[in-house]
């Protein structure tokens, strides 16, 4: 059996444990957030188009996938912690959200632009 690296195990540890912070401020990421992702929208909607696919390493509590959805890109989102995936999935049911480590999550070869 291989044996994850410590530094996984300790996010996992630590993320679990934040997770109902993150739910509980999520109101105030996305006013915060909102300044920081217009800008990316733009850039890749001028790049790639609209409906382009996003992979989100780390989603946290979900608020940038839902903003990037809600502005017409497909995402998707790798998360070490079993417990802020629940917090990515109620905040954006429609991301395609897998649980690992983001090295070893299989997806197809430049399947995100």
């Amino acid at each position: 059996m291989h044996r994850e690296p410590a530094y996984i195990a300790v996010n996992r540890r630590a993320y679990n444990l934040l997770a109902d912070s993150y739910r509980n401020r999520a109101s105030a990421d996305i006013k915060n957030d909102e300044p920081i992702i217009a800008p990316l929208v733009n850039y890749l909607r001028t790049h790639f188009g609209s409906g382009a696919r996003i992979l989100d390493i780390g989603p946290g509590s979900g608020v940038n996938l839902a903003m990037f959805h809600e502005r017409g890109f497909q995402v998707s989102g790798v998360e070490l912690s079993e417990q802020m995936l629940i917090v990515a999935n109620e905040r954006c049911p429609i991301a395609d959200l897998r649980l690992g480590d983001f090295l070893k999550v299989p997806y197809a070869s430049m399947s995100f632009e």
